[in-house]
């Protein structure tokens, strides 16, 4: 991983070109100018093949190979350059099934549309300060959905309350990440 913010090597994958312009406006606000650019999965993964970037900042639905696709190639394919690449994915829809769904699929950390410079940062800063495990356990390889090792008092490690944001359309980034991070 990269020592400063200014090292990291960013590769950004969507199939709106004015989204990719936006993103990099917003990645060199923050200064991130090593940033390359694909419009769909399978772009990407022949761009990695040149050069495998440091982080991965990927759009979710995609024509040809969608953000998922992506992650999955990443973490499961003989041919992914590095298994272990952060993968932050972006989308417009924030719904619980897709939180769980891109978390499932070994994405590191999920960004919902608009977006922002502070989130970007916030999101790149979890990936390079406080990067987690990865782990196996049956068809996943991921990171770990704990960041920090935690004592548990008694026999039960997990509640069996019901999540504050299991009944709501869309999630809040704060739920997001509050559910990306659980065990945390």
């Amino acid at each position: 991983m990269p020592q400063t913010i200014q090292d990291v090597r960013l590769l950004v994958v969507d199939d709106n070109d004015h989204i990719r312009k936006l993103v990099k406006v917003i990645l060199r606000s923050i200064g991130i100018n090593k940033v390359a650019e694909a419009e769909s999965g399978k772009q990407a993964i022949a761009i990695m093949k040149e050069v495998v970037p440091d982080v991965i900042l990927t759009d979710w639905e995609m024509e040809q190979m969608d953000g998922l696709q992506l992650t999955r190639f990443i973490r499961r394919s003989p041919e992914s350059p590095n298994v272990f690449l952060p993968v932050i994915v972006m989308t417009g829809q924030a719904d619980r099934m897709r939180v769980l769904a891109a978390r499932d699929a070994g994405v590191n950390e999920f960004v919902i549309k608009p977006l922002s410079g502070q989130v970007i940062l916030s999101r790149l800063a979890n990936i390079l300060e406080t990067p987690r495990r990865f782990v196996r356990g049956g068809n996943f390889f991921g990171p770990d959905r704990r960041r920090h090792a935690k004592q548990w008092d008694g026999n039960e490690r997990r509640t069996s309350a019901k999540s504050p944001c299991a009944a709501l359309p869309q999630m809040s980034q704060t739920d997001i990440n509050s559910l990306i991070n659980q065990g945390r």
